[in-house]
C-alpha cells in the first residue's frame, strides 16, 4: 500500500487534506477485498469500506463547516493512526497488547469474509472502537501541534466540542452503516442477503442503543484531547502576544 506520510502530504495539498484521505481509504478497502478470503486478509476490507463511506459523507460538512481547516488537517493524522495498525495487521506483525488496535487484530485473524454476519459485526465494532477511542484524541492533539507550528490559531474548545459532539455525527454514521450493508446486500444473495436485510430495517431503529455507546467512546476521546488542545492554544496565544509586544519569539 502506498503511503501518504511526511513530504508526500505536502505535495498533494492542491486537494484538501481530507479529500486525500478518503481517496486513500477507498484504494485501501478495494486492494483488501482483492486479497486472498483466508484469515486476516479481505475481511479488513470491512471496516475499510465503512471507514470510508463514513468520510466521503464528512467532506460535504467540511466544506460547510470547517473554514479554517483544522479538522481538514486532524483527518490526515486520523487516517495515518488508522493505516499504520492495518499495515501491522496485514503483515501478522503483533500488536502491543496495550495498543487500542490489539482486539481488533485479534478477532480478524481469525475471521475470513465468508463467515457470520454477526462476526462481521463485531468486527465493524471492535474497528470503530478502536480509531474512536484509540485514534481521535491523539489526532485532534497532533492537528493541534501542527497549527501551531504554522502560528495558525486553533478554534477554542468550545467550538470543536460542537462540532465534535453534533448530531451530525450520528446521521453520518448512520448513512455509512446504512451504505455499507447495501454494498453487502449487492454481493449475496439467498439467507445472507435476507439477514443483511434484517439488520438493514434494524440499524436505524436501533440507534438508541448503538449510539449512546458510539458517543461514550467519542466522549474518551474527548476528554484525553481537550485539556491538551488547550495547553497548546494558550502557548500559541502566548506566543503570539510576545511577537507582537518584542518582535521577537518568546523563549
Amino acid at each position: 500500500m502506498a503511503d501518504y506520510e511526511g513530504h508526500e502530504w505536502r505535495e498533494l495539498t492542491a486537494k484538501p487534506k481530507s479529500v486525500v484521505a478518503t481517496e486513500r481509504i477507498l484504494q485501501i478497502a478495494l486492494e483488501l477485498e482483492d486479497l486472498p478470503d483466508e484469515p486476516g486478509k479481505s475481511v479488513h476490507a470491512l471496516f475499510a469500506r465503512l471507514y470510508y463511506l463514513d468520510k466521503s459523507l464528512w467532506l460535504t460538512r467540511l466544506e460547510r463547516d470547517d473554514p479554517d481547516g483544522f479538522f481538514d488537517e486532524f483527518t490526515r493524522h486520523f487516517f495515518e493512526a488508522y493505516e499504520r495498525p492495518l499495515r501491522q495487521c496485514l503483515s501478522n506483525d503483533d500488536l502491543p497488547s496495550g495498543s487500542p488496535w490489539a482486539a481488533y487484530q485479534r478477532l480478524t485473524r481469525r475471521t475470513c469474509m465468508r463467515d457470520g454476519v454477526i462476526r462481521h459485526l463485531v468486527i465493524l465494532a471492535a474497528g470503530a472502537r478502536a480509531h474512536i477511542c484509540g485514534d481521535i484524541g491523539p489526532s485532534l492533539v497532533a492537528a493541534a501541534d501542527e497549527f501551531r507550528a504554522r502560528g495558525k490559531r486553533i478554534p477554542d474548545n468550545a467550538r470543536l466540542r460542537e462540532f465534535y459532539f453534533s448530531d451530525a455525527n450520528r446521521v453520518v454514521l448512520l448513512r455509512a452503516g446504512l451504505r455499507l450493508i447495501d454494498h453487502y446486500r449487492a454481493e449475496n444473495s439467498g439467507y445472507r442477503k435476507v439477514v443483511l436485510g434484517v439488520f438493514r430495517f434494524l440499524f436505524p431503529r436501533m440507534s438508541w442503543v448503538w449510539w449512546p455507546v458510539m458517543r461514550s467512546w467519542r466522549q474518551q476521546s474527548w476528554d484525553y484531547a481537550a485539556a491538551r488542545i488547550s495547553k497548546i492554544s494558550t502557548s500559541v496565544e502566548r506566543e503570539t502576544d510576545c511577537l507582537l509586544a518584542s518582535g521577537a519569539r518568546c523563549s
